[in-house]
């Protein structure tokens, strides 16, 4: 079933099993979806994110690494500490990345994240002054409100790949308006997450669902069309709106939209017009 999707964020590649989450990746891109496969780091070596990397990047999936301290390698040359930092960014940006965020809740070598109060470090900076060099987009996810504003003070290309709104549901991932403005100001672009957890804290799926339809009509009501995406995060939370490796609700989505009297072309807009411009990727 063709869907025209553009997904700025599933959690597959880390997903336990890479092969058949490889498959999976090619059978929806496949089927028209684009979908931007995060290598997150968690607890894995830089060694063990670029094999898994060059698997996505050798099939011609669009890749993205969602949390980019690997501090295996910058411990290993802390006695030429902004040399390594340049070193890292060229091993990931050798897989043209479309976005590389710095952090994840906690707070790193990088940055502040969303479960603490860090802030940008100086290894950050020096990081996306690298990310820059090389254009990629940098990825505010998981940022907390100070290491929020320090990021988008400096990378020339921001966007959040997945999150809700914090004036719709109050969440430590979510933004509020002041940040959402902060992003489309940069030119950037904002995910919507399809998981209960952000949208409204409900479980039941009927409920994450109604949840998801009312953080899109908050957004739009303040904010149009502009700069709103999907970012459906399969695999990276339970409570999902999207079962997992299932892209149908976008039919639901679609239909629902058309019924509270969206315009097809801002629907279009928000399911992939939005995320193909920013990107610069031909439709």
């Amino acid at each position: 079933m063709d869907i025209n999707l553009f997904d700025l964020h599933t959690d597959l590649p880390t997903a336990v099993g890479l092969e058949d989450n490889l498959n999976l990746a090619k059978r929806n891109a496949q089927s028209g979806i684009c979908a931007i496969n995060a290598v997150y780091r968690g607890n894995r070596s830089i060694k063990e994110a670029i094999k898994i990397a060059t698997a996505f990047s050798l099939a011609h999936l669009p890749i993205a690494f969602e949390d980019a301290c690997y501090e295996d390698y910058l411990l290993s040359n802390l006695t030429q500490k902004e040399e390594g930092i340049i070193n890292l960014s060229l091993k990931l940006c050798v897989f043209n990345p479309l976005y590389i965020s710095l952090g994840w809740n906690y707070d790193n070598l990088f940055t502040g994240g969303c479960a603490q109060n860090g802030e940008l470090t100086k290894c950050g900076e020096i990081f996306i002054s690298a990310l820059n060099g090389n254009k990629v987009a940098v990825d505010v996810a998981h940022s907390n409100k100070k290491s929020f504003y320090q990021i988008v003070s400096r990378a020339k290309r921001v966007l959040c790949s997945h999150t809700a709104f914090e004036w719709i549901y109050p969440h430590r991932r979510n933004l509020d308006e002041m940040q959402v403005k902060a992003i489309l100001n940069k030119g950037g672009i904002i995910g919507l997450i399809g998981v209960g957890h952000f949208l409204s804290g409900i479980k039941n799926a009927k409920g994450r669902e109604e949840a998801f339809f009312n953080q899109l009509e908050g957004y739009v009501k303040k904010f149009g069309v502009n700069g709103l995406a999907i970012g459906s995060d399969f695999y990276g939370s339970d409570a999902p709106v999207f079962a997992d490796g299932d892209y149908t609700f976008v039919k639901k989505l679609t239909h629902v939209l058309q019924k509270k009297g969206m315009k097809s072309g801002d629907i279009e807009r928000i399911l992939h017009t939005n995320a193909h411009l920013f990107f610069n990727i031909k439709e």
